[in-house]
């Protein structure tokens, strides 16, 4: 009903797009030019989803293998998916949340054959702190239209036990320090697929954490949708 209704918003309202404001001609919150600026037209890791030269798995998946099954990406974090992100994040804005979700949802769908597709979503919790601070949590918001469009319901059973301070620019090493033993999934799962949801994703240490925390709780599989991945590891 709620998705019936918004496609005629934008028959009878023409849209604008929340980077270039130009008339999208669609029912979507980015014109076609936007959208392909942000376009992903590279190989990544089956895994993890860092660029790769040719499709397989990273050198880093191959040593260590991660407790999540795949990657689903929209795009690398640069711009201009990089704006929407920061805009979403520190700016609350609602549209340009609702832009990086339907970026999201066209590289997810292809991804799934029949109805294979998780039985629940779950949002990268944030300490209460934090979402104190800044009034949301941006996860939940991407997670909240992911599972409208897919009618997949979002699991509320995780939170983050410790507040962290930023980790931007913290190496690989020092980010699975800081955020080990980070989560609680209070609850065992009834859902047995699962997908962590997130804005970015940089070292892949805190879906990790997460999606140990999600198998401890009875998950036979966890898979990772993020908006953005880093281009390289720092």
């Amino acid at each position: 009903m709620a998705i019936g209704l918004r496609n005629l918003s934008f028959l009878l309202l023409p849209g604008r797009c929340v980077l270039c404001e130009l008339p999208t001609l669609r029912s979507a919150d980015l014109c076609l030019t936007c959208e392909q600026a942000m376009a992903d037209r590279q190989s990544r890791c089956q895994c993890c989803a860092l660029p790769l030269p040719a499709p397989g798995w990273c050198g880093e998946c191959q040593r260590d293998t991660p407790p999540f099954t795949r990657t689903i990406t929209g795009c690398d974090y640069r711009d201009p998916a990089r704006t929407l992100v920061l805009r979403l994040k520190h700016q609350r804005d609602l549209a340009a949340g609702r832009a990086l979700a339907q970026l999201l949802y066209h590289h997810i769908t292809p991804n799934y054959v029949g109805d294979n597709l998780p039985d629940g979503l779950v949002a990268v919790p944030q300490h209460w702190r934090r979402t104190l601070a800044r009034g949301f949590n941006q996860a939940r918001e991407l997670a909240n239209h992911l599972g409208t469009e897919l009618g997949i319901p979002v699991i509320d059973n995780s939170r983050r036990l410790r507040h962290h301070p930023s980790q931007q620019g913290q190496n690989r090493q020092a980010r699975l320090r800081n955020i080990k033993g980070s989560f609680d999934v209070r609850k065992t799962l009834d859902r047995r697929h699962v997908a962590i949801v997130d804005d970015v994703m940089t070292t892949g240490s805190t879906v990790r954490a997460l999606a140990l925390s999600l198998q401890e709780a009875g998950a036979d599989r966890v898979d990772v949708w993020c908006v953005a991945r880093t281009a390289l590891e720092k």
